[in-house]
């Protein structure tokens, strides 16, 4: 899910105001210089997930971790306490992003009713040789849905792969961790695969 819901979060991206951004005016062609200024690329707001990890994995090895037991609360650091909560918080990452598209959806129908200039209420953003039509939401809404996915990717993946390691018998541990990342790399292909039979259905 996460997988998916990071190139999501790309795309949505996409159709939002980037920092400092060369735009290109809606009477511009082919042949007109874009703006000065540096390019801020959508996939770089995928650097708040590894921030925040580096951010986290500290905090949670020396000062939840300890805390959790000098409190004699043990029960929270089981994988399965640890799976669930990741679950919830890829939720609400889920949660958030749809809240965002919603604002930024309403955002520009509000705007097309109010406007008869289209350009108040999109902006032509090129990136390379695409054009792409956004709205004047700011790229840094999504900040708090990649923060909670990356929260919830932690405990998920740490509580998985400690659940897995107790679990089986030392001559299977290495094959039950092949057989989790070859899942993940299939669900990884089919999810291209769905993208590439949704290309060509449009």
């Amino acid at each position: 899910l996460s997988y998916q819901a990071g190139t999501s979060y790309i795309i949505q991206g996409l159709h939002m105001h980037l920092f400092d951004s060369n735009r290109v005016s809606a009477n511009s062609t082919d042949s007109d210089t874009a703006d000065s200024g540096f390019v801020f690329p959508p996939t770089w707001i995928l650097c708040t997930c590894f921030i925040t990890l580096l951010i986290l994995i500290p905090i949670e090895q020396y000062v939840i971790s300890p805390w959790i037991t000098k409190l004699k609360w043990e029960k929270l650091l089981l994988p399965t306490i640890r799976i669930s909560c990741g679950l919830l918080f890829l939720t609400v990452s889920f949660v958030i992003a749809g809240i965002v598209e919603y604002i930024r959806v309403t955002n520009y129908v509000n705007c097309k009713k109010h406007s008869e200039v289209l350009s108040d209420c999109i902006i032509e953003q090129r990136i390379g040789a695409t054009i792409y039509y956004a709205t004047k939401m700011h790229v840094a809404y999504q900040i708090p849905q990649f923060v909670a996915m990356t929260w919830g990717q932690m405990l998920t993946l740490t509580g998985i792969f400690d659940f897995a390691y107790k679990e089986s018998s030392n001559d299977t541990r290495g094959l039950v961790m092949s057989a989790f990342f070859f899942i993940c790399g299939m669900g990884t292909l089919v999810a291209l695969f769905g993208l590439k039979v949704a290309n060509w259905y449009n």
